[in-house]
């Protein structure tokens, strides 16, 4: 069941830093200081979605079948998914202290946060669908190839399901 929270989850952290950051820069572009409190909204939601969303993967890791390549990119994944609710919050906690009294570099900062947040979790975000697109993480075809066991970070331990791909040429008929 957790391993399915995951997926249904990750996409709301990634569309709301997203859009949090681009606001944030609008904010900046078109001297629209009401952005800012649209953009800080955004960025509140997007981090309780990346934190309930790191929270699942770690569970959901646990549960999943995966070769030690994919382990590699789910390590990755997971290091991303962390820095972008670590940078998430960070914001949240400048923009709530500094309130009105925020001068033009802690805006910069601001503003340079957000777009690093936004970015973190689009690459967390690529590089979750490479496991699920590429080595088949999570999928229903590796879990019901193999009995369940116990998670371990071995290479010897892990193991890969290909899914099979459909082909782009016409058959004769």
């Amino acid at each position: 069941m957790l391993e399915n929270i995951h997926p249904a989850i990750v996409h709301f952290p990634i569309a709301l830093l997203l859009t949090a950051g681009l606001i944030e820069l609008a904010a900046w572009l078109l001297h629209r200081p009401a952005l800012h409190l649209v953009s800080l909204w955004n960025c509140a939601l997007g981090a309780l979605g990346a934190a309930v969303a790191v929270w699942s993967g770690l569970h959901a890791e646990e549960l999943s079948e995966h070769t030690a390549a994919a382990h590699e990119i789910i390590e990755r994944h997971e290091t991303l998914g962390r820095i972008t609710l670590i940078v998430a919050v960070v914001v949240l906690v400048l923009r709530l202290a500094m309130r009105k009294r925020m001068n033009r570099w802690m805006q910069v900062a601001v503003l340079v946060l957000m777009l690093t947040a936004a970015a973190s979790a689009v690459a967390g975000g690529y590089l979750g669908g490479r496991l699920v697109y590429e080595f088949g993480v999570g999928t229903p075809a590796a879990r019901q190839a193999h009995a369940p066991h116990e998670h371990h970070h071995h290479e010897s331990e892990c193991f890969f399901v290909p899914i099979p791909r459909p082909s782009n040429r016409l058959q004769a008929s």
